[in-house]
This record gives structure tokens, C-alpha cells and sequence, in this order.
């Protein structure tokens, strides 16, 4: 679901929120949160929990290879981190060198 300019992402069994959390900690800019996280006031600012950390990333890179037609230099990064692959390793995985697979 397309929300703000980006993908927006709910946590099953969570209510969602009045206004999204735009999530730019995992490298990408266009994903806004509307549920599954907590938003509280520390000592040095707001801070931030996110309930299901590894599943949020795991749906995020599901909607990327479904959704995305294209990738940015910022996806490929995302998904390489999420698959905890080496640019060497991706660049076999996608048939070109390393060297290739860092220019993405």
C-alpha cells in the first residue's frame, strides 16, 4: 500500500497509528511504519522500538523484488545486507563481477 510517497508497513496484530513513522534506518527513504513500533520520550530525545525487527526487513525485501521493476543503488545495498552477502557474492549470484555488483 503506497502511503506519504513510499510503502507503508503494518504489524499483524497491532493497531495502526494516526501518523506513520517515516523509517529511514534500515537505508532506504520511502518506508513509513503504521504499526508494530513504540515512540517514547528518553532522556536525550525521542527514541524508537520496533517490535519485529527481522520480520519488518523481511517484508520490506519482499515488496522490493515483487514490487520494485528497477533498483537503486540503496536497494541493492538493503537486500544484499538482508541476504548477509558480500558484493563478490552478489555479483556471482547475479552472473557479473564484484567489481560490477559495487557499481549498483
Amino acid at each position: 500500500m503506497m502511503k506519504e510517497g513510499g510503502k507503508s508497513f503494518v504489524h499483524n496484530g497491532s493497531a495502526p497509528t494516526d501518523k506513520p513513522f517515516h523509517y529511514t534506518q534500515c537505508g532506504l527513504n520511502y518506508v513509513f511504519l503504521l504499526s508494530g513500533f513504540t515512540l517514547e520520550n528518553a532522556a536525550y530525545g525521542p527514541a524508537f522500538n520496533i517490535m519485529n525487527m527481522e520480520g519488518l526487513h523481511n517484508a520490506i525485501a519482499l515488496t522490493l523484488v515483487r514490487d520494485r521493476k528497477t533498483f537503486s543503488g540503496k536497494d541493492v545495498r538493503f537486500l544484499r545486507k538482508q541476504l548477509c552477502v558480500t558484493q563478490e557474492e552478489l555479483g556471482a549470484m547475479i552472473g557479473v563481477s564484484g567489481q560490477q555488483a559495487a557499481r549498483y
